[in-house]
């Protein structure tokens, strides 16, 4: 019978020493991955031979680390991963009559980043990892007004206004579903998308 080891480490950010949960850690050799816990910890059981991970989580450079795994021990692999450098995109949200808009909701979509809301002055900066060859795709949002996107490259600091119009009637007889951001989804033939 053959024995098993076990692989287990703690993953970390480099420059606060805090754990990073649901940190990506993928064998190289055949493609299995499993995720840090809250406390940044992970742990999996595989034959004894050469380990080779990537440690991967959104925001920070990727790291490797390696070592040998030997029968019916455990093989402690941790990381420690340094953070990429941050853009700020920063500007104003503004009403349909130019009025500063306050407490609308600025995110980037499809990314793990905690969305701002706007000062009362309108004003909003959202700090984001510069990824080369990447862009963001920001949405904004507010209480009475139809939603705005915009597409983005991000190399650094950058400012970006936006223009909120009113909310207006969702016609599905006539097809003119633009305020919000619909999408297909499920049985259903349209679904309100506000993620």
């Amino acid at each position: 019978i053959n024995e098993v080891g076990s692989v287990e480490g703690t993953v970390v950010d480099s420059a606060t020493g805090l754990p990073l949960a649901q940190a990506e850690v993928l064998r190289l050799a055949n493609g299995f991955r499993v995720l840090t816990d809250n406390a940044g910890e992970f742990r999996f059981s595989t034959r004894p031979e050469a380990i080779e991970l990537e440690i991967r989580y959104f925001g920070f450079y990727s790291e490797t680390v390696s070592g040998i795994l030997v029968e019916g021990e455990t093989l402690i692999l941790d990381g420690a991963l340094t953070a990429l450098p941050k853009g700020t995109v920063s500007g104003t949200v503004y009403g349909p009559g130019g009025d500063p808009v306050a407490g609308a909701t600025v995110l980037a979509k499809g990314v793990p980043i905690a969305p701002v809301v706007t000062e009362p002055d309108g004003s909003y900066h959202l700090a984001l990892p510069l990824i080369e060859d990447a862009g963001y795709t920001l949405s904004v949002s507010g209480q009475d007004y139809a939603y705005e996107t915009s597409f983005i490259g991000l190399t650094g600091d950058r400012d970006l206004d936006f223009h909120l119009p009113y909310v207006i009637a969702e016609g599905f007889e006539s097809g003119t579903l633009t305020s919000f951001p619909w999408r297909h989804g499920g049985d259903a033939p349209m679904v309100l998308d506000l993620t």
